[in-house]
């Protein structure tokens, strides 16, 4: 069967077999996440361009099936300054937010050793029954010591960490933009 992409994300720039390349993360509606690595050079003709460096399939552990809507995936993720990447999944009834680290490898020369990457997804929250498609923008990382994972993100208000939980910033802002209203 074949697989398609449902979001995509810029990481900057990578050393990949020995080319200078613009990093791509692209998750597919199979949950692997695709490395791929585009560099401005010549090819074996001469010819100048952009060309492919290579194309690497890492396995994580999210379970999310895409259903989609009328054909679309209305997924999207974004890299935050940290490394890891933050993916909003629509699943047929709310938009989730997930943060998905990546375990990259690194050979002797400093390039990545694609063939051993993997990646750790974690379930952050949901923006609410019927709010979708959800479109991430921009991460901003607060200081990253708070434990109380899993609120409804619609309801989240600047707060700081507490041994009992937020009170009145939550421990990523995500700024998301959605197309449709709640219904409530």
């Amino acid at each position: 069967m074949q697989s398609l992409f449902v979001a995509v994300a810029c990481l900057g720039t990578a050393n990949y077999l020995g080319y200078e390349c613009d990093r791509y993360l692209c998750m597919d509606d199979k949950d692997g996440l695709w490395n791929i690595f585009i560099y401005y050079g010549k090819d074996e003709s001469g010819t100048v361009g952009y060309y492919s460096a290579g194309a690497r399939r890492c396995n994580g552990n999210l379970k999310e099936t895409f259903p989609g809507y009328g054909g679309n995936k209305f997924s999207s993720m974004v890299a935050a300054e940290d490394g890891a990447v933050y993916l909003s999944a629509f699943d047929g009834t709310t938009s989730k937010l997930y943060r998905l680290e990546l375990h990259d490898v690194y050979d002797a020369n400093g390039d990545l050793s694609l063939p051993n990457c993997t990646y750790e997804a974690f379930y952050l929250g949901d923006f609410g029954r019927n709010v979708w498609p959800v479109s991430l923008c921009e991460v901003s990382l607060n200081d990253g010591r708070c434990t109380h994972y899993n609120t409804e993100i619609r309801d989240a208000v600047p707060a700081t960490c507490t041994q009992e939980g937020y009170k009145a910033a939550t421990p990523t802002a995500v700024t998301a933009a959605s197309s449709l209203s709640a219904a409530q």
